[in-house]
């Protein structure tokens, strides 16, 4: 329903039906009663949308499309049928229904509509938390994400990284991601400029558990040797760097989790290591465009050679671009605590884009 047409239905003719029929709203009225009575109208009896009122200008969603259907979490539904499609930037011809409608009735047409996805196995949208820095998500996502990264090195070194990435889902529980980074490395003697080392990742949802707002996913990805070597823009080697990742809400408070092995196939050019890194968000509101502040634990150990661990703390801020927050900015600066430190520090900017829910500037 958040898609780039999401509300674009429960039409002006619903209100119209209102007007004409009463206010009057039975509590005996189930999920098929109440959308028959003053959604069937628009969005057909079959929830794949109807053009035959001719007031419509706009197109209507698919119901029955689980990708779009099963992405939005109840919050979002709740805010477009309560308050209209213009209060979430869409079209205004998805009218309010705040006034005529108990928070109970929009539950339980929010229940029934959601069931015309008859497929299993999509995660809902409850489940979907916001991205952090460096801690993968579990949810699976259609997104662009351009991420700067500046880093001040040892010795007087200094690392500017970009990297765009593009995620794309497959099916209901899988994903893949393709990410190149373009690397600018700094040192007192030259500069040296380039393509890093590309990687592409699997992910795949293991388990969800929507009530307890909870789910579990594996992730592969396989990190390629495109970057020069010589000029220090890559490893030289390719990585392989499996994942294991969860995420749970505690009332408003979010956890995430990554664990990852990183598997070099020549031990010379780059070192095995464990990643283990822990997110905790909180939410200042339900609304998808607020401020939310996270903190990233993440610890790196060494499987090989001498000893080399290293706590990084990362504190960051989300706040969406968007009223719906489908366009998102992530900013945040990770710092050594303890160990052996690998820099000074490192700042990051990520640029968030869920490109089927919305343009970059609508």
């Amino acid at each position: 329903m958040m898609e780039k047409h999401l509300g674009r239905g429960l039409c002006l003719g619903s209100v119209l039906i209102l007007l004409l029929g009463g206010t009057g709203w039975s509590a005996s009225l189930n999920g098929p009663a109440l959308y028959a009575k003053e959604c069937a109208s628009c969005h057909s009896k079959d929830g794949r949308g109807s053009l035959e009122d001719t007031t419509l200008t706009v197109p209507l969603p698919d119901f029955t499309d689980c990708s779009s259907n099963s992405s939005a979490s109840t919050s979002d539904w709740n805010d477009v049928i309560t308050n209209g499609g213009a209060f979430m930037g869409l079209s205004d011809q998805m009218p309010s229904f705040g006034e005529v409608l108990s928070p109970e009735e929009i539950r339980t047409v929010i229940t029934y509509v959601r069931n015309f996805c008859q497929e299993e196995g999509w995660p809902s949208g409850d489940l979907n938390f916001h991205k952090t820095l460096f801690t993968s998500k579990a949810f699976p996502e259609n997104e662009a994400v351009l991420k700067q990264e500046f880093l001040k090195g040892k010795k007087g070194t200094k690392e500017w990284t970009t990297t765009l990435s593009h995620e794309q889902r497959l099916g209901a529980r899988g994903e893949w991601e393709l990410s190149l980074p373009y690397v600018v490395k700094e040192t007192r003697e030259k500069t040296t400029a380039g393509p890093g080392d590309l990687s592409l990742e699997y992910k795949h949802v293991l388990s969800t558990h929507t009530e307890k707002r909870a789910l579990t996913a594996a992730a592969l990805e396989v990190v390629f040797p495109s970057g020069d070597h010589d000029r220090g823009l890559g490893d030289g080697t390719f990585k392989f760097e499996p994942s294991f990742l969860s995420a749970i809400a505690l009332h408003q408070f979010v956890l995430q989790n990554q664990i990852q092995a990183v598997l070099p196939l020549d031990d010379d050019q780059a070192d095995r290591q464990m990643r283990y890194r822990l997110a905790g968000s909180y939410p200042t509101s339900l609304l998808r465009h607020d401020l939310v502040p996270s903190l990233e634990v993440e610890f790196r150990h060494n499987l090989q050679g001498e000893s080399n661990e290293v706590l990084l703390l990362t504190p960051q801020l989300y706040t969406g671009l968007r009223f719906r927050g489908h366009v998102a900015l992530r900013i945040g600066a990770q710092i050594p605590i303890t160990g052996t430190d690998p820099f000074h520090y490192r700042i990051g900017a990520a640029l968030v884009w869920e490109y089927l829910e919305g343009g970059l500037w609508w």
